[in-house]
């Protein structure tokens, strides 16, 4: 048997049953934990990642105070304020820095001095 990087088990010629089974059950085993995280498998490079990302329309802004306007946003599928990282365009794929508070733990507010930009938030 020859033990592969990451833990895995690789058969030799003339390996049977009690030897095989055993590994195999280790690998199926190995495939259902593996984290990506470069000890239990190879780490996924960052290129594989699609952000998610939504559109924040202009003229969809609600006046705040301080002369400036805000969205209420809720954050899509099982995302979380804390651990998520915002990073925020023009719709021309100029990056800009807004001012964005945390609402709950699914919803932020996000502040523009000019309501008629739009803004695409990518979430990773």
């Amino acid at each position: 048997m020859i033990n592969l990087s990451y833990g895995y088990f690789l058969p030799e010629t003339n390996d049977k049953g009690p030897i095989v089974f055993p590994a195999l059950e280790s690998n199926i085993q190995q495939l259902n934990d593996h984290t990506h995280d470069g000890v239990t498998s190879a780490p996924l490079p960052s290129s594989s990642v699609t952000p998610l990302g939504i559109s924040l329309a202009a003229g969809s802004w609600v006046a705040d105070v301080n002369g400036l306007y805000k969205q209420t946003v809720t954050l899509p599928g099982a995302l979380s304020y804390d651990t998520t990282v915002f990073t925020v365009k023009l719709e021309n794929g100029s990056l800009v820095y807004p001012s964005i508070d945390k609402v709950s733990t699914t919803q932020y507010d996000i502040f523009t001095n000019d309501p008629t930009t739009g803004f695409e938030v990518l979430y990773l």
